[in-house]
């Protein structure tokens, strides 16, 4: 499993502060010019050469680049992971990047870099991250309409589920953090997600988002009914006990967990761990009873957010 997560990265005591930082936030009176006279460890540019390329790696503080364009940013952020020391800063010149901020910051998490801050100075704009994950393992990001998302699967098996994107690019890559600050709603989403599009909002209050997953159920990776195939992030925050039932159960796209009358995750192990305790003593009964109550909200008008 910990090739679909990424772990934090340790982070010495002895890394300095950085100038352009104060009392842990950005320093609205710091001129970005005055990086560059600071010490040998920062680094200033405006685009990717060979001073910065026979750099030994791990070596920088800081990195700050003055101008770069959507065609830049992967090779920039690849590169510049391997010559940052952990906990190490990136500042990037925004001005040219039209990406939304949200698949910005997911593709940068992809390399390693949580998002620190984003700052508006002299009419430019600047956005702050910090080297604080590894970067991730999967070497191809979804990124199309119809995506496939990994997920954990019976005995604990990666599969890959359909689903049309309702989501910035990216966004799978900030789900990690996010589950950590954001808290999550009554039917386990995190809370008022940004990463969910205008259209993606429509897409699944309907769950038109959902319906590429026939492809799953008819190729026999999940079920009619049972617990959501989950991603690894989000799976992780379960008790070990939780996990081993899991295992011994095939995913299902119809779930017990319908609607947000849930007062939280508790209730949710709890309601999930009933289904699988029912469902390994009688699979056939538990899916069809779970099946009609399913179909009975929806004839009520009860709908999933």
């Amino acid at each position: 499993m910990e090739k679909y997560t990424q772990k934090k990265l340790i982070i010495h005591d002895e890394n300095q502060i950085p100038v352009f930082l104060k009392k842990g936030e950005f320093d609205p009176n710091f001129i970005m010019s005055e990086l560059k006279k600071k010490n040998d460890e920062v680094f200033v540019t405006e685009c990717i050469g060979d001073d910065l390329l026979n750099k030994e790696d791990d070596y920088f503080t800081s990195i700050f680049f003055n101008e770069v364009k959507n065609n830049d940013l992967k090779i920039l952020l690849k590169t510049v992971y391997k010559k940052l020391k952990n906990g190490g800063y990136l500042i990037i010149n925004s001005n040219q990047i039209s990406l939304h901020k949200i698949e910005l910051a997911g593709m940068m998490m992809y390399y390693g870099f949580e998002t620190f801050s984003e700052h508006c100075l002299n009419n430019k704009k600047y956005i702050i991250a910090q080297k604080k994950y590894e970067k991730s393992k999967i070497e191809q990001p979804a990124l199309s309409f119809l995506i496939k998302l990994d997920r954990v699967g019976r005995d604990g098996k990666n599969i890959k589920i359909h689903k049309f994107r309702s989501m910035y690019r990216y966004s799978e890559f900030l789900h990690q953090g996010m589950l950590e600050s954001s808290g999550l709603s009554s039917i386990g989403k995190v809370r008022s997600d940004p990463r969910i599009t205008p259209l993606g909002r429509f897409m699944r209050k309907y769950w038109i988002d959902e319906l590429p997953q026939i492809l799953d159920l008819m190729t026999f990776k999940i079920k009619l009914v049972g617990i959501r195939a989950m991603s690894y992030a989000f799976f992780e925050k379960y008790p070990q006990r939780y996990k081993e039932k899991y295992f011994k159960v095939k995913p299902g796209l119809i779930c017990p967990i319908f609607n947000d009358e849930n007062t939280g995750f508790e209730e949710i192990v709890e309601i999930e761990e009933k289904y699988l305790d029912s469902y390994l003593k009688n699979p056939f009964k538990t899916d069809i009873k779970l099946l009609f109550k399913t179909f009975s909200m929806i004839i009520k008008g009860t709908r999933s957010n």
